[in-house]
C-alpha cells in the first residue's frame, strides 16, 4: 500500500489542474440571436396522452409545467451512475468520485 499516497497525490494534482484549467479558460463569444424566434412566443401545443386526456400547454404559460405529466405509461427513462473509490492521504481515508447522468433514455 505505499503507492496509495502517490496515486492519491496525482489524482489531486490532477484535479487542481482541472479547476485551474476551467477557471482561467477565456469565455466563449455569446450567442448571436438576431434572425431567430428568441423572444418570441411558442406556438401552441395540443394533444392528447395515451389514455385519452386532452393535453394543452397554453394554461401553463408563465408557470412550471408538471415534470412529466405528460409521460406515456410504456416510456422508460434511465440513470447512469458511475462511481470510483479514491485513496485518501493517510491511514483508512478514502473518497469516492461519482458521475450521475439522468433520463438517459
Amino acid at each position: 500500500m505505499k503507492r496509495a499516497p502517490w496515486i492519491a497525490g496525482i489524482v489531486g494534482v490532477a484535479m487542481v489542474a482541472l479547476v485551474v484549467l476551467f477557471a482561467t479558460a477565456p469565455r466563449g463569444r455569446e450567442a448571436d440571436t438576431s434572425g431567430t424566434v428568441a423572444g418570441k412566443l411558442a406556438p401552441a401545443l395540443q394533444g392528447t396522452t395515451p389514455d385519452g386526456a386532452k393535453v394543452d400547454l397554453d394554461k401553463y404559460r408563465g408557470k412550471i409545467a408538471p415534470r412529466n405529466g405528460f409521460r406515456s405509461p410504456w416510456v422508460t427513462t434511465a440513470d447512469l451512475q458511475f462511481r470510483q473509490e479514491l485513496p485518501g492521504f493517510g491511514e483508512g481515508h478514502k473518497g469516492v468520485l461519482t458521475v450521475d447522468i439522468l433520463n438517459v433514455a
